[in-house]
């Protein structure tokens, strides 16, 4: 799940919500780094 799709269903239960930039910022760096581990696993797996 990817963090826009995260905060859609959020909103979807809980409209009221409204995350702060700190946390956005968190959110945004920490899928960042998933991204990356997530694609360094299937470099691995493809070419070994």
């Amino acid at each position: 799940m990817t963090l826009r799709q995260a905060y859609h269903y959020v909103k979807s239960a809980r409209p009221i919500i409204r995350p702060n930039v700190g946390f956005w910022k968190q959110m945004i760096d920490y899928e960042r780094k998933i991204r990356v581990r997530s694609s360094n696993v299937i470099s691995v797996l493809l070419y070994t």
